[in-house]
C-alpha cells in the first residue's frame, strides 16, 4: 500500500546524431522562463526480506527564472506544501481548508561561471514550515482529534528531512545537472565521481561512472544513461589496514612490553574481522530523456539502491526520484 510520506529523503542542441564529440548543454536561461514540473518520489526499505516502509509522494511544482544579470540567475521553485499533503492523506478535507498555505516557494541563485547554487530564503522557508506545522496540527486537534496522533507522528517523521537544506535544494540541483552531464552519441564515457559517497564514509574513494546513450522508439528522442558503481571491497580492506596500524601504533607508544604489543595486534585483527562480517552494496542510475534540438530535458529519473548486510540481518533501500518537465 502506498503511503504519502517520503521526503525522508532529487540534467542539446546538436545537428546530427552522428556527432562523435562529447556533448553538454550550456544553460542559457532568460528572465521570465518558466517550467511546470511534476515530481514523484518513491522510497522502499526492506529489512530481513520484509517490507518495512513503502512510501510515495507526488509534488506539482513551477520553476521560474525571476531575474538575470551578467553573473548569475535568480530562480524560484514553488511546490505543493508537503506538510499539507501528509495531513491530507489522513484527513482529505484539510487540503481545501488551507488553500492559503497550499504551496512553498524557495528562492535560489545560480552563478553562471561555476554553477554554484545558493539557497537565498532558507531561514524564511523553514520559519514558514514551522508555522504551517503548528497551524495544521492545531486544526486537526480541534476538528479531527481521532486522526491527530497519526498525522502528528507522520509529520514528525518527515519534518527533519523537509526542513533539511540539502534536501530542499535537491530538485534544483537535478535540473541544473541535467544541462551539465557530458555524453557522446557514439561512445561510452568513463569517469570517477569523487564526491559520490552513499554511506557518508570518511575518505571514501567515490564512484566509477559509465555514461552512454540509448536510442528511443521515437527517433527524435534519446536517453542519456549515467550508471555509478562502487568498490566497497577495496574500501573495507583499506579501513581494516588503518585499524591494524592504529592499534599497533598505540601499543608501541603506550609500552614496550611484548605481551601488550601482541594483545593489541590480536585485538586489531579481531576488529578487522568483525568489520568484514558486514557487506555493503550500492548503485545509482541516472536517466535523462531528451529531444533533439531541445535545451531542456523531458524527464529526469534517478534510481538509487543501498544494501547493508550481516549474518544476522539485512537492509535494502530503494529510492526513485522522477522529474517530468512539462513545457
Amino acid at each position: 500500500m502506498k503511503n504519502i510520506s517520503i521526503l525522508t529523503l532529487f540534467l542539446c542542441v546538436f545537428a546530427s546524431i552522428g556527432l562523435s564529440q562529447n556533448i553538454s548543454h550550456p544553460i542559457n536561461w532568460k528572465k521570465g522562463d518558466s517550467k511546470n514540473i511534476d515530481i514523484e518520489v518513491h522510497g522502499q526499505v526492506i529489512k530481513n526480506k520484509v517490507i518495512n516502509t513503502d512510501t510515495t509522494m507526488v509534488l506539482h511544482s513551477t520553476f521560474n527564472v525571476i531575474d538575470e544579470d551578467d553573473l548569475q540567475y535568480q530562480l524560484s521553485f514553488t511546490y505543493d506544501n508537503p506538510l499539507l499533503l501528509i495531513a491530507g492523506h489522513y484527513y482529505p478535507s484539510i487540503i481545501k481548508k488551507f488553500k492559503d498555505i497550499s504551496t512553498i516557494t524557495q528562492i535560489f541563485s545560480l552563478t553562471k561561471d561555476s554553477s554554484q547554487i545558493d539557497y537565498i530564503n532558507y531561514i524564511e522557508t523553514n520559519r514558514t514550515l514551522n508555522e504551517h506545522k503548528s497551524k495544521i496540527l492545531s486544526f486537526i486537534q480541534e476538528k479531527a482529534p481521532e486522526q491527530y496522533e497519526k498525522i502528528d507522528s507522520a509529520i514528525k517523521k518527515e519534518f527533519k528531512t523537509i526542513t533539511n537544506k540539502e534536501g530542499q535544494g535537491q530538485f534544483i540541483a537535478f535540473l541544473v545537472n541535467s544541462f551539465q552531464h557530458e555524453y557522446n552519441m557514439k561512445d561510452t564515457l568513463y569517469s570517477i565521481d569523487k564526491s559520490s559517497n552513499p554511506f557518508k564514509w570518511k575518505d571514501f574513494t567515490g564512484a566509477n561512472v559509465k555514461t552512454f546513450v540509448n536510442k528511443c522508439k521515437n527517433r527524435r528522442q534519446f536517453e542519456i544513461i549515467q550508471a555509478s558503481s562502487y568498490d566497497f571491497g577495496a574500501y573495507k580492506k583499506m579501513l581494516a589496514e588503518m585499524m591494524k596500524k592504529s592499534m599497533n601504533s598505540a601499543a608501541n607508544i603506550a609500552s614496550k612490553d611484548k605481551d601488550i604489543k601482541k594483545g593489541a595486534s590480536v585485538v586489531s585483527e579481531q576488529l578487522a574481522s568483525m568489520f568484514n562480517l558486514f557487506s555493503f552494496d550500492a548503485s545509482d542510475t541516472l536517466t535523462i530523456l531528451r529531444t533533439k534540438n531541445k535545451a531542456w530535458a523531458n524527464k529526469i529519473h534517478k534510481k538509487t539502491f543501498l544494501e547493508m548486510k550481516s549474518a544476522q540481518e539485512s537492509t535494502n533501500v530503494f529510492l526513485d526520484v522522477t522529474l517530468n518537465i512539462k513545457n
